[in-house]
């Protein structure tokens, strides 16, 4: 838009905008989807094509127009007014001296306006608000209705399981009324044929399974007891792939420090051979010096003159205290090495202590790893013996069985014998009797058969017992053989590495010395040649000169720019032993960083031995309390079973009182060692 129509519109009145939205909210104008150029095809239809027409009469009221302005055009502005009032309430027009075309395109220009602006504070996002938030809502409506499916699919899912569950207990209900009638009948049959027997063998029977239970209790805390040895086991091979990943480090630490020792060597060779260097052409100069002092002797007794000798003092003054500000700047530098070495003496002392306490610490950890062998050892040999028992027990079960066959076989056949001379009731007792016997022969045979299983079990647990024990005693063996190189590592590293590093700071110290006296005697010298070649410059001014001095200056010129070469490299000489000094000072400071962690890992690693033999400790005896109580209850169910066999022997008649007591006696008197852990 132009500045001359915003001009023409700024003439116009925007008061009653909002009124405007108020009016015209049914209209066509403000409907939820028009597009702004329909907006605009509207205006132009009502404001222009009503009343414009292409003809010469538009031109020529135009032209009447400039010069009166309410002419025949009066109609067609009234009507363009009436137009604009449509979409503006508050719509004036004002006449100016311009063409009626200029001011009817400054009123759509103004109703154009009008509409952009209801545009802006109208966005097309603002009225679908309403059907966003109904599809949202639908949106929630669903998701509700989903979880409401899959509640009802659970519920469901839950009612079936449910049932499924009722089934099952209505059925493991029946089974036990059933028992329960098993059981009831069969009460009522033992109350008829043997009622105080029945009291008596329950009470027992109760003592029995309070037995059992205990006994199934100790089987769980062994259980729990080999959980934990196992949990002990893998703690253990944790802290032995802690050591080897420790002992590498220190190897790897060893190979850098022994490179880092060559690397020394080799530059201590570079100083010699710079040392011999320097001091043959120390020598080569010293001959030049003894020529130069002829030549000087000579040029002297010819060159002699009071200013030259003045200017002379002059600069052997400024020279003098330029070598005294070295000096001193020579001295500080050296009393700094000195204290770097001190610190360098005392760090190497600490670690030597460090070293002596790390020693003992191992010589201690290897006398604990000994006594804890030798008790694995004894843990050994109780396993062997305990396995001896078991065969004992083994061998005395088939004994037990064989006797009591062999007892079974002289009742037969002397029932056999004495079946002949018997009154008939008599008869019925002693079948009566035999029968009795019989079943509990036959019980006994499960008994047997039930301690053979046991005896075999507790076997194999001590097979897996001896199993584990080697697997520990092979633990601590690779345990101590870890500790047994980290010990020699560290005796190496205390024999080997400190004192070749103590050696070494030596020899840099002895270096620096030769340095340092090496500087001063080539400064001493370049002194000199300075004072020769300011004596031959004078010789030159003054024209007594000779073509032999004239090379021997060539020749001290050439010495000059040698000798300053080889401070140079002096110079980069003493910056690498600096740095090489700030290297091995890092290695040692890295040295005792490792050292201190090796004692934070031993102390760790003997916490954790010391706690894994407490345990082992506590699993023992409570192991031993185990096998003593099972031993204990043992004897004590043998007992019952003696009472027992009195009472039934009581019962039974009197003819075979005897021999069943000769049996009983057979099958039971061999049974006085425990048969579980």
């Amino acid at each position: 838009m132009s500045h001359y129509s915003r001009d023409k519109l700024g003439k116009f009145s925007y008061d009653a905008i909002s009124s405007l939205r108020n009016a015209n909210e049914n209209s066509v104008y403000y409907s939820r989807r028009v597009a702004p150029n329909q907006l605009k095809a509207q205006v132009l239809q009502g404001g222009l094509l009503r009343q414009v027409s292409p003809s010469t009469k538009a031109l020529s009221s135009y032209k009447a127009s400039i010069m009166s302005p309410k002419s025949s055009s009066s109609d067609f502005f009234t009507t363009l007014v009436a137009q604009m009032r449509r979409i503006d309430e508050n719509f004036t027009l004002e006449w100016t001296e311009d063409t009626p075309l200029t001011q009817a395109l400054n009123c759509l220009i103004q109703a154009i306006n009008v509409i952009e602006h209801e545009r802006t504070q109208c966005p097309d996002g603002y009225i679908p608000q309403e059907s966003e938030e109904y599809y949202e809502t639908n949106e929630n409506l669903s998701r509700y209705e989903d979880l409401l499916k899959a509640k009802e699919e659970k519920l469901k899912s839950d009612e079936a399981s449910f049932l499924r569950e009722k089934n099952i207990l209505s059925t493991e209900k029946e089974k036990i009324k059933r028992l329960k009638d098993y059981c009831l009948t069969l009460e009522k049959e033992l109350r008829e044929q043997k009622a105080e027997l029945d009291a008596r063998e329950k009470e027992d029977n109760e003592k029995i399974n309070l037995i059992k239970e205990k006994i199934e209790k100790e089987h769980q805390e062994i259980d729990e007891k080999r959980r934990l040895l196992e949990r002990d086991t893998h703690e253990i091979e944790v802290i032995k792939a802690k050591l080897e990943d420790f002992s590498n480090s220190l190897i790897s630490e060893r190979e850098e420090l022994e490179l880092e020792r060559s690397r020394i060597f080799e530059k201590t060779l570079e100083v010699d051979k710079e040392k011999w260097k320097i001091e043959s052409e120390k020598a080569i100069l010293e001959e030049k010096l003894i020529i130069n002092n002829h030549l000087k002797e000579k040029i002297d007794e010819e060159l002699i003159q009071i200013e030259y000798e003045r200017a002379e003092l002059l600069k052997s003054k400024i020279d003098l205290q330029s070598e005294a500000f070295k000096h001193t700047e020579y001295a500080n530098d050296v009393e700094s090495e000195k204290i770097s070495l001190s610190e360098l003496q005392n760090n190497l002392y600490n670690e030597k202590l460090s070293l002596a306490e790390e020693r003992e610490r191992l010589i201690q950890e290897e006398e604990r790893i000994t006594q804890i062998l030798n008790e694995l050892d004894d843990e050994k040999r109780k396993i062997f013996e305990e396995r001896n028992n078991v065969e004992k027990d083994k061998q005395a079960v088939k004994e037990e069985r064989e006797a009591v066959d062999e007892a079974w076989d002289e009742i037969e056949e002397k029932q056999g014998s004495q079946t002949g001379g018997k009154n008939p009731k008599n008869e019925d007792d002693y079948s009566h009797m035999l029968e009795e016997l019989q079943n509990q022969i036959i019980n006994y045979n499960k008994e047997v058969e039930a301690r053979e299983k046991d005896l075999e079990m507790k076997n194999l647990s001590l097979i897996q017992r001896e199993e584990e024990l080697e697997r520990k005693n092979e633990d601590i063996q690779a345990l101590e053989f870890s500790l047994l190189r980290a010990k020699r590592d560290l005796e190496e590293l205390s024999l080997g590495t400190i004192p070749e590093l103590e050696t070494q700071s030596q020899h840099i110290q002895q270096i620096l010395a030769d340095l340092l006296t090496k500087r001063s005697e080539v400064d001493t010298g370049y002194t000199q040649l300075q004072a020769k070649i300011v004596e031959f410059e004078r010789s030159k001014s003054s024209g007594a000169q000779s073509p032999e001095i004239l090379k021997l200056a060539d020749e001290l010129e050439v010495k000059m720019h040698k000798i300053k070469e080889r401070e140079e490299e002096l110079a980069e000489l003493e910056i690498e032993l600096e740095r090489e000094k700030k290297e091995n000072l890092s290695h040692a400071l890295f040295l005792q960083r490792a050292q201190k962690e090796f004692e934070i890992e031993c102390a760790k690693k003997e916490t954790e031995i010391q706690a894994a033999t407490k345990k082992l400790e506590k699993l023992q005896a409570k192991l031993e309390s185990a096998i003593m109580l099972m031993s204990s209850k043992e004897n004590q169910l043998m007992n019952l079973k003696e009472i027992l066999i009195d009472e039934r022997n009581k019962l039974a008649s009197p003819e075979l009182n005897d021999r069943y007591r000769i049996i009983s006696s057979n099958s039971f008197g061999r049974k006085d060692t425990p048969d579980e852990e």
